[in-house]
């Protein structure tokens, strides 16, 4: 992909989004230079369907001055010298004419709209909605070694058999409760499910401990 400042937009003015779509690059435009009609259909069409609702414009221009009426060879929006940011939300923009109104555009809602209107690959690169580099996966941690965590289920059965006067009951889920209240009275919680499940392995390693030989 070729960068282009046009991919750091957030939002995009509809000029240039015109521009863009019409195969002129914005970059090189000389100010007093009529882009063509190509151009200002864009402009037409991208206002009507921000008048229609099925554009949302995130910035609305208003011309202060008195405009000409348009026709094919005058472009007035060239003669236009002042303008005034009102709210998208007022219905008065939705009333002007297309030379008489700039409109900005969030680059998501843009692209949004376009997609509606054309395959992706028809639209120009620059208008479409770059996702963010995705910051790399948090490695894993590495599991237990089993060595580890044999001495780790040594360590809690020695210490559940000191708290459970030198027996742990052959139901998880009960032992898990008489741990748990001996927990809460040093101010610590764990919920019933991870006790009875470490109570669970600790009683198979002892199972194997009984039964190994060596």
């Amino acid at each position: 992909m070729a960068i282009s400042p046009w991919h750091l937009l957030s939002v995009i003015r509809c000029d240039d989004a015109a521009s863009l779509l019409s195969d002129f690059d914005p970059a090189v435009h000389v100010v007093d230079s009529y882009r063509g009609h190509l151009y200002d259909e864009w402009r037409r069409v991208m206002v009507l369907e921000a008048q229609a609702g099925l554009l949302r414009p995130f910035k609305v221009l208003v011309s202060d001055d008195e405009v000409p009426e348009y026709t094919d060879s005058f472009v007035p929006e060239l003669i236009i010298q002042s303008w005034r940011e009102i709210s998208s939300d007022e219905d008065s923009w939705r009333q002007l004419t297309f030379v008489e109104i700039k409109l900005s555009f969030e680059r998501a809602e843009l692209y949004r709209w376009l997609k509606t209107k054309f395959d992706d690959a028809d639209i120009p690169e620059a208008l479409r909605d770059i996702p963010k580099p995705q910051a790399p996966a948090a490695p894993q941690d590495e599991p237990v070694h089993h060595r580890r965590r044999h001495t780790y289920l040594t360590l809690i059965e020695g210490l559940a058999l000191e708290a459970l006067d030198g027996e742990i009951p052959g139901q998880p889920y009960v032992a898990a409760a008489a741990l748990q209240k001996i927990l809460e009275g040093h101010g610590l919680k764990l919920d019933d499910e991870p006790i009875a499940k470490t109570v669970k392995e600790i009683l198979a390693v002892r199972e194997d401990r009984d039964t190994d030989p060596y």
